[in-house]
């Protein structure tokens, strides 16, 4: 729920919400910016979650040096990375990962969208492209650089009280 400079009690939910965006509008209006957290994380591959895919991406990073910058961060040859879980625990949001063939179509609409890359879900249902595949790159590989990056981003999002 969306927080405001005041409070709207109803019971009648139509009210609520008809209150409640115009309260949105008037907050925009007035340039007021109110907390818009971030709920949750999409990473998604430049890589296929089919039988074939997976093959394909295996025989282009073998032999062509073809490789997702994300896929690096989370798996090592043949397996998740160890460390991976453990970073996603102590983020504080959702992470979910997706194959570019099962990536909602909200996440895969996101302005800037180009797999490898993370996008962010806000409160409000809203998405934003967090990081694309150069930045993911920087990260050489590792899950704590990520989380590193992602959490410098949310916290200054969260201290500033603007959208990334």
């Amino acid at each position: 729920m969306t927080s405001f400079p005041c409070s709207i009690s109803t019971k009648n939910t139509e009210v609520a919400t008809t209150a409640t965006t115009i309260l949105r509008v008037l907050c925009q209006h007035m340039r007021v910016t109110f907390s818009n957290r971030v709920v949750r994380l999409h990473g998604v591959y430049d890589a296929s979650g089919t039988i074939v895919g997976e093959i394909s991406y295996f025989l282009r990073r073998t032999f062509l040096n073809q490789h997702c910058s994300l896929c690096d961060i989370t798996h090592s040859t043949f397996t998740q990375r160890p460390s991976w879980d453990s970073c996603v625990a102590d983020l504080g949001c959702e992470f979910h990962l997706h194959h570019r063939n099962d990536a909602p179509a909200s996440v895969t609409a996101t302005p800037g969208y180009v797999a490898p890359c993370v996008i962010c879900e806000f409160e409000d249902g809203s998405l934003k492209l967090l990081l694309n595949a150069n930045e993911l790159a920087s990260c050489e590989n590792s899950p704590e650089q990520l989380m590193k990056i992602i959490t410098e981003i949310l916290n200054h999002n969260s201290e500033s009280s603007s959208p990334l």
